[in-house]
This record gives C-alpha cells, sequence and structure tokens, in this order.
C-alpha cells in the first residue's frame, strides 16, 4: 500500500488516520509525498498538474510514482515470487 498525501491540513489528518490503520494491521505503506516534494522541489504544484484545470498528477509525477512502487515491490521480493511470464515487464519498459 502506497500513500502520497499534500500540504492540505484536511488530507493530511484523514491520511494519518488510514496509517494508523495500516499500520496496526501490519500492511507494508510507503508515505511518497516527501519524496515527490523533494524529487519535484523546483516546481509549483500547479506545474506538476495534469492539464491547467485539472489537480491531477502529470506524466512525470505518474512515472516516478510508478518507479517508486516498483522499487517498493521489487525491495519486498514481489517479483521472485512470482510466475516469471511474458506480462512481468520492468520500469524499463514503460520508459
Amino acid at each position: 500500500m502506497l500513500t502520497a498525501e499534500n500540504n492540505n491540513i484536511l488530507l493530511k489528518y484523514n491520511f494519518e488516520k488510514v496509517i494508523q490503520v495500516m499500520g496496526s494491521q501490519n500492511i507494508t505503506f510507503v508515505k511518497l509525498y516527501p519524496h515527490i516534494q523533494n524529487e519535484f522541489r523546483n516546481y509549483s504544484q500547479r506545474q506538476l498538474w495534469a492539464n491547467p484545470d485539472n489537480g491531477h498528477p502529470d506524466y512525470y509525477v505518474l512515472k516516478d510514482l510508478a518507479e517508486e512502487t516498483y522499487n517498493l515491490l521489487n525491495d519486498l521480493h514481489y517479483f521472485s515470487e512470482c510466475q516469471k511470464t511474458d506480462s512481468v515487464f520492468s520500469v524499463e519498459d514503460i520508459k
């Protein structure tokens, strides 16, 4: 489970509640907002939107989130436990 948040106080409060539940259930998660905030620190949040009227992340943020998700799954040895098929891909395949 991966979580991303922003500086919105209400969202942060809600994410903290979800994180407490995940922790109590021993669910692995990563808080990605600090990574994204650092990785894209030279851009305003609006510059990272998919378009000026849409606050969803753009291609570069999504690509970075995908890479971090892949790295987590790889670190957890998820791929070594999966049966290798043609449908298993690496981050390099989507670059």
